[in-house]
């Protein structure tokens, strides 16, 4: 994985920090969970245009993501977390890490979720 600055495209994350329970009109449990995320980190990243060969190859058999992230260094991120480039909101599926850095599975949700 190789990762240039200058190749690197504006995004924002947000870690998951919880969940909270969801309540039906009349203040009754639905034994569903809302994710609580963070404050929005601003990052620079290297994504890719679309899903390439070599991602499905390193994410095995999964192939319902949209785009990949390579990072160098230290990963900030974590699966379920959320990330916001161009304007589309997108999920973290899977993260695959060698010795040299990450490279993150992205899949992209409704903006809301």
């Amino acid at each position: 994985m190789r990762t240039l600055k200058r190749n690197g495209r504006k995004v924002t994350y947000e870690n998951v920090i919880g969940a909270e329970p969801i309540y039906d009109a009349y203040g009754n449990d639905t034994l569903e969970k809302k994710k609580l995320y963070g404050a929005p980190v601003t990052a620079y990243w290297n994504v890719s245009a679309a899903v390439g060969e070599e991602a499905n190859e390193i994410f095995g058999d999964l192939t319902d993501y949209s785009r990949t992230v390579s990072l160098c260094g230290n990963c900030p991120v974590f699966e379920g977390d959320r990330v916001t480039f161009n304007g589309a909101t997108y999920r973290v599926v899977r993260i695959a890490d060698s010795k040299n850095g990450y490279l993150l599975a992205l899949r992209e949700v409704a903006d809301n979720a």
